[in-house]
């Protein structure tokens, strides 16, 4: 996977500035609803068993995994997303977490694409 991910703790960014390329492992399971991803600790939110399959969003070819969360108490929304496309292998993550509407002193994003390589 490759992309860039943005990190700031009282908004001094935590994060390296570019592209970074990362492997990791992505287990889908035919007949669950969760998808498992391991390995790779520098996004370790998605990791989260609350990243479920979106039927709605889900077709013949892709699966679509989400999860999307509010605390009303710290008002701080987080939102994970994990589409992969079950022929080509094409994978795509994104996270973001942030105190609504647009702080980002505390905050976390990244977008990832990249492939999978199918190991039976």
């Amino acid at each position: 996977m490759k992309g860039e991910i943005f990190r700031y703790r009282n908004g001094v960014k935590q994060s390296i500035d570019g592209e970074q390329s990362i492997q990791l492992n992505i287990g889908i399971h035919e007949w669950r609803t969760h998808v498992e991803v391991t390995n790779n600790p520098l996004v370790s939110e998605l990791t989260n068993s609350k990243i479920v399959l979106n039927k709605k969003n889900t077709t013949s070819v892709e699966r679509y995994y989400q999860f999307e969360d509010i605390d009303l108490k710290t008002n701080q929304k987080i939102v994970s997303n994990i589409v992969i496309n079950t022929l080509s292998g094409d994978a795509r993550m994104f996270h973001r977490r942030w105190i609504m509407p647009s702080e980002w002193i505390n905050s976390d994003q990244f977008t990832l694409v990249g492939n999978c390589r199918k190991i039976l």
